[in-house]
């Protein structure tokens, strides 16, 4: 009888000792685990400062060392500081440096083509004639085997094409085809026309969110969609220049505010765009204003929690609080990589929170440059996401 006694209490201490290891176990961060890939690259701070909750990483098998300075090797992460989890290869290269961004600028772009941005109706002697030949978002590469830069060059193309046959070289959803159309006679303006509406130019504001040691810059943390076509502007070149902001738009539940400002494409220009993307927009900047330089923080170091923004909302770049609410794993970029809240009362007093403008205000964590603004919230004005500074710094 005591045998049995004795087999059932430690059945029920064997059952409980395996819960509790369940319910503690179930405590690790293995999203973050899992985020993590089988090799990645870090800088030295971001090992000093990579913990996590029941995790411990093992540096100890760090080896060669590179002529540049790296250093490549693995690490062994481990739970309760002996259970292996996941073995992961890591090159470790020296801290990676940024002037923190924050200033508001102006960013005007050109197209790499004409942007088709909807069809129009002419007035012709038949009636009214529309090219459903074009589509909207097509880009108009080439005319007849011409390059197309501008909208000025559709124009000319049509004086003197005498209403012949075209072949339009287009790109649609990122690949090259070949159409034939031939323009309509408009007989309100004896001219002959494309039957399409074009552009070759965007222009608007943002905020930069670091400049690198060289002079390359990042900004916005998304990109440029025309709104016309909701598809990405597609750049072929563009420039940047000093911005003033005017006021505030403030935010609201249900509506986004925005920043009041003003700028011209004919002020000196103090950078090149080259890029934009889903990462935002890229380019190169000078004349560097900012002298306090940052180290950049990985994603793998991203805790929720205290930080700040570098936004402009008045005459000048300043530094609010805000709090990292939620750090989302990703194994894939997204802009959406962290939910941050604006906890700080002069914000909020100014803007309401979370305005149009402001994307691409630098996030500071630990004093490393982590992230930058993307997204508001609209249901809640004080909230929104966030990009993580390496998927914006390695594109």
């Amino acid at each position: 009888m005591k045998n049995i006694y004795f087999k059932r209490a430690l059945a029920f201490v064997c059952v409980c000792v395996i819960v509790a290891f369940i319910l503690v176990f179930a405590q690790l961060p293995l999203s973050f685990v899992d985020s993590l890939p089988n090799s990645v690259d870090l800088s030295y701070s971001d090992l000093t400062s990579l913990s996590q909750r029941n995790l411990q990483f093992d540096y100890n098998l760090l080896s060669n060392v590179n002529l540049d300075g790296t250093t490549e090797g693995v690490i062994n992460v481990k739970a309760f500081g002996f259970f292996p989890i996941k073995r992961v290869k890591v090159k470790v290269q020296p801290n990676r440096k940024v002037f923190k961004g924050g200033q508001v600028i102006g960013i005007s772009m050109s197209s790499n083509g004409v942007l088709v941005i909807d069809n129009g109706n002419v007035r012709t002697e038949q009636g009214l004639k529309n090219n459903f030949v074009l589509k909207k978002g097509d880009i108009i590469k080439k005319i007849d085997g011409k390059d197309i830069l501008k909208v000025q060059n559709v124009l000319d193309y049509l004086k003197t094409c005498e209403g012949n046959n075209m072949s339009l070289t287009l790109e649609r959803d990122g690949k090259l085809l070949e159409v034939q159309t031939q323009p309509f006679f408009d007989a309100t303006n004896n001219e002959h026309k494309l039957g399409a509406w074009v552009k070759d130019k965007v222009a608007g504001l943002g905020t930069v969110s670091y400049i690198r040691l060289d002079g390359r810059f990042g900004a916005l943390g998304h990109p440029v969609i025309d709104n016309d076509t909701n598809t990405i502007f597609p750049v072929f070149d563009g420039t940047i220049c000093h911005a003033k902001v005017l006021g505030v738009n403030k935010g609201e539940q249900g509506k986004a505010g925005s920043l009041k400002g003003i700028f011209s494409a004919n002020d000196a220009k103090i950078g090149n765009i080259h890029s934009n993307n889903k990462f935002g927009v890229f380019g190169d900047m000078t004349g560097i204003e900012n002298e306090q330089v940052f180290d950049v923080g990985s994603r793998f170091t991203v805790k929720p929690g205290k930080a700040k923004i570098v936004s402009t909302v008045t005459d000048k770049a300043d530094e609010y609080d805000i709090e990292i609410v939620k750090v989302i794993n990703q194994k894939k970029t997204s802009d959406k990589s962290m939910v941050i809240k604006v906890t700080d009362k002069r914000l909020l007093e100014q803007t309401g929170g979370i305005v149009q403008g402001m994307s691409g205000s630098p996030i500071i964590q630990n004093d490393k440059v982590v992230g930058a603004l993307t997204h508001v919230f609209l249901n809640d004005p004080t909230r929104g996401y966030g990009i993580y500074l390496d998927w914006m710094y390695e594109n």
